[in-house]
């Protein structure tokens, strides 16, 4: 019955259950529940409890809560190029230890940052034509790759950290989203009490 609990938990961190009647607390008659083992004896009060969701006063089940990610460096120069001992694959992921970013991503956004969209696309499959173990196959309609130890192509997405950095979530709104999904577990724990259903919970 675990994994009963488990599905839930995976639903509910990624916002799939539903999301009508939200409330902070929801108290329910019907349905059976269990927690590390023990019958929870009705009637059942869920509740929102920093990052819990309790039944009478009993923690049932854990949300993890988001972290904010880290802004990445802009780099303010050109990066170079990886070290020559790295080939294929490895080359892509090599690191720019000025940044911590990658080195094709760094020069992707000082060009970027630089020239401009049209000229930075030109630039940066310049860029890749110096890398050891990489063969450009195609650059429109999209850029696609292979590497020297792979037989399977790679499609690169073109990014900025400029853009990347763009689409990080503060930390007002992963509050707000982190809420809602307590919200959203309550309304469902009680829908699921209230159709007869037998709950498991394991801490």
């Amino acid at each position: 019955m675990k994994a009963l609990e488990y599905i839930f938990a995976v639903l509910l961190a990624a916002g799939i259950l539903s999301a009508n009647a939200y409330s902070q607390s929801q108290t329910v008659n019907s349905g059976y529940v269990f927690i590390d083992g023990k019958y929870i004896e009705p009637p059942y009060k869920i509740k929102a409890k920093k990052d819990f969701i309790t039944i009478n006063g009993i923690k049932a089940l854990k949300l993890k809560k988001p972290k904010p990610k880290k802004k990445l460096k802009i780099p303010k120069e050109f990066p170079g190029y990886p070290p020559d001992s790295l080939k294929g694959g490895k080359v892509l992921d090599a690191i720019n230890p000025k940044t911590g970013n990658s080195y094709v991503t760094d020069a992707y956004t000082y060009y970027y940052n630089k020239y401009g969209k049209e000229k930075a696309k030109q630039l940066i499959v310049e860029y890749y034509k110096k890398l050891p173990g990489i063969t450009i196959l195609e650059t429109e309609p999209h850029f696609k790759i292979i590497t020297s130890n792979s037989k399977i192509p790679t499609y690169i997405e073109l990014g900025t950290i400029n853009e990347y950095n763009k689409k990080l979530k503060t930390k007002r709104q992963l509050r707000k989203e982190f809420k809602q999904k307590l919200q959203i577990g309550i309304s469902d724990l009680k829908e699921s009490l209230l159709d007869g259903e037998c709950l498991f919970f394991n801490n």
